[in-house]
């Protein structure tokens, strides 16, 4: 995992998720959402994480959190694709009881990887080969 490489990602999907907030309210007739404004501060926030992890971590424990770090953009995917799906809901007006779910869903996967995260900096695991 090249932390570099994925706080630069982060960034561009900022840019783009911010761009797209912009041209959607273009077109949106004056009616904006706050859910769908903020959708790109998760992600402005992973890349800073991100950029601060691979100046402070070595390579040995880039090795050891891959699946912490995948659990956890995996995580922050899911609630940007909530906020985005809020927004689009509450700037056609109507509501749906299933978007909640988004953001428990993303913050779960969040915590699972934290703890994995966590766990293994403890115990201290060797890298899993695939082969």
């Amino acid at each position: 995992m090249n932390l570099k490489k994925q706080s630069l990602i982060y960034l561009l999907a900022s840019l783009g998720l911010f761009m797209f907030n912009y041209i959607y309210s273009l077109f949106s007739h004056g009616v904006s959402s706050d859910a769908m404004s903020g959708m790109w501060h998760y992600t402005i926030i992973m890349a800073i994480l991100s950029g601060a992890m691979s100046l402070l971590s070595h390579n040995q424990l880039k090795k050891q959190i891959r699946l912490a770090a995948l659990m956890i953009n995996c995580g922050v995917a899911t609630i940007v694709s909530g906020h985005l799906l809020t927004g689009i809901v509450e700037i056609a007006g109507t509501n749906s009881v299933y978007i909640p779910y988004y953001d428990y869903s993303g913050w779960l996967f969040i915590l699972v990887g934290t703890l994995i995260g966590c766990f293994r900096l403890v115990i201290k695991h060797p890298p899993q080969s695939l082969d």
